[in-house]
């Protein structure tokens, strides 16, 4: 039946038929793009185009290595840190006035065409008071292409940075924003108490997001963030916790919030897209999905999600908990092997939106083997 009637998701249903499909399998939009491999025990020098931490970067907890990375980066190709350390970046390059940085407020840039991989032990840090992102991508406005992230941590230091969250029009206290990149893959990393959202992509496609893990425990400190337009987008193998929900979308996060567009928020419909196991360590939510009324969601498998949860949701989608909009339409959803519960002494009740889905909804939905608290009284039609 499911298979009858998504007739035209093209090559979703081998996922539903043959299981978890590999990047590369088709989707409705064309073939999703394959990453290319990186060591996942660590860059050796013959990994490496230029490695950070034998150009310059000290790795020692005190020395501001932001100017030594960044001329790595510029480079760019294979990008290596191989030694262990803290290597503690900030925003002097922002400061200073050094483009690009400077246009929108990071302690890093990286270029098209670009391969970061961080060691073992090997942690990016942010200086007290930088109040800017750690990294973004090189053109936000234009696009840039083929970035890769892989190994390491990042740490947002967020105790030690500004409290309000709406300091500067382009800083919202978030870690890693990339903005209109075409493939892009992150992978076997963590990050560490963002102020913010920690990962933040608006307008990409062919994003592959891998083996992450949290550390978060700051409010509204999200994992993995979608804003649109987006499309062919692979989450799979999260864990941690998170202040926030582990993974969001969310087509029009400007309007949503704020009734407009911000600049690094982009806007527009989100669609093709494999969410898989997810383990949530005391999250607020480990999956969401809301927007407003104008935008759509379509083409989403959301399965193999488990763990404990704040607020008494493995999955929350909903149109509005505002009571302003009308609603995102979602449509063609299959989530599935959701088993969730809520720790003693959780506060749940206050965070249970009003509505689940709006009038707008329409599409197919399939909801099936999915345990856990509110279940049964949420999905009246669940199967």
């Amino acid at each position: 039946m499911w298979a009858r009637r998504l007739a035209g998701w093209g090559g979703l249903l081998v996922a539903l038929i043959g299981g978890t499909p590999a990047i590369g399998q088709t989707w409705s939009g064309g073939p999703i793009w394959r990453p290319s491999p990186v060591p996942q025990a660590g860059p050796g020098p013959s990994d490496c185009g230029v490695d950070a931490s034998t150009a310059g970067a000290v790795g020692d907890g005190v020395t501001d290595d932001t100017a030594a990375i960044q001329a790595a980066l510029n480079q760019g190709g294979r990008v290596c840190i191989t030694r262990p350390g803290t290597y503690v970046v900030s925003a002097a390059l922002v400061n200073a006035g050094v483009l690009p940085n400077a246009s929108l407020n990071s302690a890093l840039v990286i270029q098209s065409n670009t391969t970061l991989m961080l060691g073992r032990g090997v942690r990016l840090w942010m200086a007290n008071q930088s109040n800017c992102y750690l990294m973004r991508n090189a053109n936000p406005g234009t696009g840039d292409h083929d970035i890769t992230i892989a190994g390491g941590s990042f740490d947002g230091n967020c105790n030690n940075q500004q409290t309000n969250l709406w300091v500067e029009p382009y800083w919202f206290g978030h870690l890693m924003v990339f903005k209109n990149v075409q493939r892009l893959s992150v992978r076997d990393t963590g990050t560490i108490e963002p102020k913010c959202f920690a990962w933040l992509f608006a307008g990409c496609s062919d994003v592959a997001v891998e083996r992450i893990g949290f550390h978060h425990f700051h409010r509204n400190s999200d994992g993995v963030h979608f804003d649109g337009p987006s499309e062919r987008i692979v989450v799979r193998d999260l864990s941690g916790v998170t202040g926030d929900n582990m993974v969001s979308f969310t087509p029009g996060e400007g309007t949503y919030f704020f009734g407009k567009a911000l600049a690094e928020w982009g806007e527009g419909d989100i669609r093709d897209v494999l969410v898989e196991n997810i383990c949530s360590n005391d999250a607020k939510e480990p999956v969401r999905l809301t927007g407003p009324a104008h935008l759509v969601m379509e083409n989403f498998i959301i399965r193999n999600v488990w763990g404990s949860v704040r607020d008494g949701m493995g999955i929350h989608l909903h149109d509005d908990d505002r009571g302003a909009l009308s609603g995102c339409r979602m449509s063609n959803i299959l989530i599935e092997n959701i088993s969730c519960t809520v720790p003693p002494g959780a506060f749940t009740t206050s965070h249970m939106p009003r509505r689940r889905m709006s009038s707008t909804a329409g599409g197919v939905w399939t909801w099936r083997r999915s345990l856990g608290s509110n279940w049964t009284t949420a999905w009246p039609s669940a199967v």
